[in-house]
């Protein structure tokens, strides 16, 4: 797996999960070699072993509470509120960053000048 030899520091990475136990760990593992501030919020519906598996690393874990079946895009402003970065990139939680991306990050976007900055995504 590609890894830099710095994390990045100036953007937060955000991954709402659930019931993922089958393949998040090479994805925390991964973010947490690359970024300085990675946060997984676990859907409180979540019955396997994924909140046990993510706490086996140095990234942020919380809860968030779904009692009424929220949709994840309400779930991430809980989420995101809890980085430490202006930069908040939000994965899901079986995706990978390409190469081009993580140099993207880590070179360009403190130049430039706008709120938000979308990846296409196939």
């Amino acid at each position: 797996m590609f890894s830099w030899s710095r994390k990045i520091q100036n953007v937060s990475v955000v991954v709402p999960t659930m019931n993922s136990e089958k393949y998040i760990e090479p994805l925390v593992l991964w973010l947490n070699n690359n970024f300085t501030d990675v946060v997984i919020g676990v859907d409180s519906k979540t019955s396997d072993r994924t909140r046990e598996i993510v706490s086996k690393y140095h990234v942020g874990l919380i809860d968030i509470p779904n009692d009424t079946g929220n949709r994840v895009e309400q779930m991430l402003e809980f989420i995101s509120s809890k980085c430490k970065n202006n930069w908040v990139l939000r994965l899901d939680d079986d995706e990978f960053l390409s190469n081009a991306t993580l140099n993207f990050l880590k070179n360009t976007l403190n130049t430039i000048k706008v709120e938000s900055v979308a990846f296409h995504r196939k």
